[in-house]
């Protein structure tokens, strides 16, 4: 009972505070004022203001315009303000005397200034005072006594042909190397004795030696003497650690501009457009394609060919001259070039080896690629050793490659027996510079089938055995060893200008040669190092494999392509 009775007064005092204390929101909605519901507007009339007056600019900008206005009178400052034009002043009045000077005499024209009398000699510089070390140039010199000038009298010196001076050439006397001498020329007494006659021709040179004995014969065949067109360049060097041995380098070069005409040649560029490619590689391939298009001569002829497992022509005929309209069509076909299927070198230079050839023209092949063939013959040994045996020496290939991944076995092996040069650059944004240099040494050919004898000298150790042709801008360079070398040698070299075979014979004395260096000793030991290579691909004879490893290690180099291994690799 009790326990009810606290229960009731509980519910009492409760329910007196919830009436007495404020609203409290405890399981309720508060009570809130409500908002104050104000009146619609409702849209009455419009009316449209006038937009106010803007009068129009003055025709021109003053920098005060109302300076400008109170400098007019009322009539102009008017008008301007109106907009209207501002009245057009009257024109001033003109004087209807005569022009002045038309009623005296015009003044005497005063004499020209003296001007020099134009004396068309050819200046000369005269060497004073040596102050360059002579081994630094490059061609040799030919010197004279300074003379005397006389004037207004053109300074034109004449070569000196005595048989005095030729004599102090072959000697070697105050000449940087040994000159190209004519046979004309007296040379001096009991010099060359039976050395024509020594000059046998070698059945393993290249195919055509059996033509070669024909020039070399002088009762078959008398060929026009051109050594005033060419100049040797001569040193040699001697090693403290082989008594006897002579270490020699020729160089051979155009002597002068217009010594030899420059002979039009055939130019192929042979594009590796396969997948191993890549976009990046093959875009710089065609910068380098493009900018040899600017190096082909108006004589020559060219054709553009893009290979992977197949190949593609730019032309279908198999030369172009290069005009505006080729030179649209080939960029055109560089541009459209893809790197797509697999690899076949050997087929791309066979289609190559199969373009028409005219005697009369070098036949230049330029390989772009990785060296990396994937289908067809894939061996490198047997790509250059089928290759150069069908060529023989009918094409020069110049190749160019780029990146680690490059085949510089079969870059360097393919153009060295074939009368050509590699180059492998090590990024592939090299690769224009790369093929831009060969275009720029390539582009004047003026001596091509090149074939070389000596006479009183062994050639068992000189290289290279085949010669590129001689570029103007391009010497060739023949390096040599011999044992205790006589004093009497010959050097002839027989090639073909201009449709023309020309017969080339220079008196050498290697002991009265320029001094070399060590380094000369180590390009022979490098062309012997690659001959060597060459023949073991062409031969497959183990037997090169430990002479190759022992002339590295007799000279310092390394081998390359992996020779010094148990078994040759590439």
């Amino acid at each position: 009972m009790w326990a009810a009775i606290a229960a009731a007064l509980s519910l009492l005092f409760h329910a007196a505070l919830l009436e007495s204390l404020p609203p409290m929101a405890l399981g309720r909605p508060v009570d809130h004022s409500r908002w104050v519901d104000y009146p619609s507007l409702a849209l009455g009339a419009v009316q449209v203001e006038p937009p106010p007056v803007e009068h129009p600019p003055a025709r021109f900008r003053p920098e005060n315009p109302k300076e400008v206005l109170n400098a007019l009178d009322a009539s102009e400052a008017q008008a301007l303000k109106s907009g209207f034009d501002i009245p057009v002043p009257s024109a001033p009045e003109v004087s209807l005397g005569i022009i002045q000077g038309e009623a005296q005499a015009l003044a005497e024209p005063a004499a020209p200034e003296p001007r020099a009398i134009w004396d068309p000699r050819e200046e000369i510089i005269q060497i004073e005072r040596k102050s360059a070390d002579e081994q630094a140039s490059v061609l040799p010199r030919r010197y004279t006594e300074a003379i005397a000038r006389t004037v207004r009298v053109p300074d034109v010196t004449l070569p000196r042909e005595d048989a005095a001076y030729f004599s102090s050439v072959v000697s070697g006397a105050g000449a940087q190397g040994v000159e190209a001498l004519s046979r004309e020329v007296e040379w001096p007494e009991g010099w060359g004795a039976n050395l024509m006659g020594a000059l046998e021709p070698q059945t393993d040179f290249l195919p055509e030696a059996t033509s070669f004995a024909n020039h070399l014969d002088p009762e078959r065949v008398v060929l026009p003497a051109t050594e005033q067109y060419l100049a040797l360049d001569v040193q040699s060097f001697k090693a403290a650690d082989e008594e006897g041995a002579v270490y020699f380098r020729i160089q051979i070069m155009r002597y002068g501009e217009d010594a030899l005409p420059v002979i039009p040649k055939d130019i192929l560029l042979l594009q590796d457009c396969s997948e191993s490619i890549t976009p990046a590689k093959l875009a710089e391939c065609k910068r380098g394609l493009r900018r040899w298009l600017d190096w082909i001569g108006p004589e020559d002829r060219f054709q553009i060919i893009g290979f992977s497992d197949r190949t593609q022509r730019c032309f279908d005929d198999a030369w172009q001259p290069l005009n505006g309209e080729t030179r649209q069509q080939a960029l055109h076909f560089i541009d459209s070039l893809r790197a797509v299927g697999n690899t076949d070198v050997y087929g791309s230079l066979a289609s190559a080896a199969a373009l028409p050839k005219d005697p009369a023209r070098p036949f230049l092949i330029v390989l772009i690629t990785d060296g990396r063939p994937t289908t067809g013959v894939t061996g490198s040994p047997d790509i250059i050793d089928r290759f150069s045996a069908e060529s023989a020496g009918r094409q020069s290939v110049f190749s160019v490659g780029a990146g680690r991944r490059a085949n510089r076995f079969l870059l360097d092996l393919l153009s060295y027996r074939n009368r050509g040069d590699s180059l492998v650059v090590a990024d592939d944004s090299l690769l224009p510079s790369a093929m831009d240099r060969w275009a720029q040494e390539t582009h004047r050919p003026v001596l091509t089938d090149l074939r070389y004898r000596f006479a009183g000298l062994s050639e068992q150790d000189i290289y290279p055995r085949a010669l590129t042709p001689l570029f103007l801008d391009r010497p060739l360079l023949l390096y040599g060893r011999a044992e205790n070398p006589q004093a009497e040698i010959a050097f002839q070299v027989v090639g073909q200008s201009g449709g023309e075979t020309r017969d080339l014979i220079f008196p050498l004395d290697l002991s009265r040669a320029t001094p070399g260096d060590e380094d000369l000793r180590k390009r022979w030991a490098w062309h012997r190092i690659y001959y060597l290579i060459g023949e073991h691909t062409r031969t497959g004879d183990a037997a090169l494999i430990p002479v190759i490893r022992s002339t590295a290690a007799r000279y310092g180099l390394t081998v390359p392509y992996g020779y010094s291994e148990s078994l040759p690799r590439w």
